[in-house]
């Protein structure tokens, strides 16, 4: 493998860590948001629908966060098990550490999640 390839596959995928900077922004909101507020008023990097949608697919993937209706919008709320200031602290690498198969992200947030990051985590709101 050349040394370039290495880099990239070393690399955490772009999804994870638009995950990790989605996960902070919501921890720091301390509330629920909707799709369109996190396309203008997120972190810029997620301010495109694509990476946003990607970003959420982690957190859900992860359980980290979820949908819930507000009436008759749909809100991504993030866990409160987890605290005001925890941040995505699973790294991709590490999440798919020993997992030679994970290629994509939803392959290293299985893997994650198996490692215990699961439902239980959640607290009855």
């Amino acid at each position: 493998m050349t040394e370039s390839a290495k880099i990239l596959t070393d690399d955490e995928p772009q999804a994870w860590t638009h995950a990790r900077l989605l996960d902070g922004w919501l921890a720091q909101k301390g509330r629920a948001v909707t799709k369109r507020e996190i396309l203008q008023l997120g972190p810029n990097p997620v301010r495109e629908k694509a990476r946003r949608d990607a970003a959420i697919d982690v957190l859900l993937q992860l359980d980290r966060a979820r949908f819930e209706k507000d009436g008759r919008r749909d809100v991504l709320v993030r866990n409160p098990r987890l605290g005001p200031a925890a941040a995505t602290a699973t790294s991709a690498a590490s999440a798919a550490a020993g997992d030679e198969e994970a290629e994509t992200v939803a392959d290293v947030a299985d893997a994650a999640v198996a490692e215990g990051q699961n439902q239980e985590n959640w607290v009855d709101l």
